[in-house]
């Protein structure tokens, strides 16, 4: 694919790379990121002479992801041979799970969002902070799927409907002629029809979480495939146990549970002035600045909501996140249902 695929002596012939990047570009091919070993072929030479590529890869189109709910590739041990053996797994299986909530950022365009969220935080009673925390997103997610069904609809419905009208439109002027009429009306409908496409637009976006495009050109098929991409790819599907594989979802469960991973990997070398340091009260500039410090298009946190959020309504949601942060330290507890949620494996490279 690039320089990057290469190891030792000349880099990549740049023609051969672009030629090959082109082709799968052309036909809206995707890679599949293997895991395990970057290289997958060795020369096996030494010092100076040896070379590795990253020579075989898995490459799929829309149709095969619309076929295979879950995918993953790893490269196997090389043994008597040049190449790594690639493993595909893949799982038509679809069981059915609870539909988690998802919040978009096209509910802060509506105005009366900012009311809504000022009347809720001010039905609660004083009691616990986290209570309070917890109890206003809890109400809040309520409002915001009544939003999202009565303001919002289906969007996409709603874009198909807009075609059909800009089409019908054209199709009048193109007949009929030209009249200040219908180029206003022309005009209207193409108004309409952006305002469409922002909205199907936007929630793709925040599925794709793709930075660079984030700001970029705005392409629903694109943010569309990169969501489907992530949805399939993203599960661990496979584990290595010594030389042994494990596939089963049950036995992966079980041997994430009973490992100790953390206590064998870190070790103990917070002193206990790093740890009066840490547990000391955190002041409300620095919970501000941490939220602020939120990427508001990443990954959102264990109530599902995004750093838009908390960024755009500080005003309001300022007193409630302060207060329950602040408890935390005091009190050294977390609510049942924000606690689990915090515990996540994070990708350091690619494939990891």
């Amino acid at each position: 694919m690039g320089a990057h695929g290469k190891r030792g002596r000349r880099p990549s012939p740049s023609a051969s790379c672009l030629d090959f990047v082109h082709w799968t570009n052309v036909y809206m091919l995707t890679h599949l990121s293997t895991s395990s070993s970057l290289y997958t072929w060795h020369n096996g030479r030494f010092g100076a002479e040896n070379v590795a590529l990253s020579l075989h890869r898995s490459v799929f189109n829309e149709e095969w992801l619309n076929i295979w709910r879950h995918m993953n590739c790893c490269a196997l041990v090389r043994h008597q041979s040049d190449q790594h053996p690639l493993l595909l797994f893949v799982d038509a299986s679809s069981v059915t799970h609870v539909v988690s909530f998802n919040f978009s950022n096209l509910v802060l365009l509506m105005r009366i969002f900012g009311d809504w969220l000022l009347i809720i935080g001010r039905r609660m009673l004083e009691v616990l902070e986290w209570f309070v925390y917890r109890e206003n997103l809890k109400n809040l997610k309520q409002v915001f799927k009544h939003w999202n069904c009565t303001v919002v609809g289906d969007v996409d419905r709603q874009v198909r409907l807009v075609i059909d009208e800009v089409n019908h439109i054209q199709q009048l002027i193109d007949s009929e002629g030209f009249s200040n009429d219908l180029y206003a009306q022309d005009l209207a409908a193409q108004l309409l029809l952006t305002t469409a496409l922002n909205c199907q637009d936007q929630p793709w976006k925040e599925k794709a979480r793709d930075q660079s495009f984030i700001h970029g050109i705005q392409n629903t098929s694109y943010f569309h495939r990169v969501a489907k991409i992530r949805a399939a790819s993203k599960n661990i599907s496979l584990l290595y146990d010594g030389d042994k594989f494990i596939s089963e979802p049950v036995n992966i469960e079980n041997d994430c549970i009973s490992s100790n991973l953390v206590a064998r990997t870190i070790p103990s070398v917070v002193t206990q002035e790093d740890n009066q340091f840490l547990l000391r009260l955190p002041l409300c500039d620095e919970i501000k600045a941490a939220v602020f410090d939120l990427n508001g298009d990443g990954a959102p946190g264990p109530d599902d909501f995004g750093g838009h959020l908390y960024q755009k309504f500080w005003d309001i949601m300022e007193t409630d996140v302060i207060k329950s942060m602040q408890e935390f330290f005091v009190i050294g507890v977390l609510a049942p249902n924000i606690k689990p949620n915090l515990i996540v494996l994070i990708h350091k490279v690619p494939g990891a």
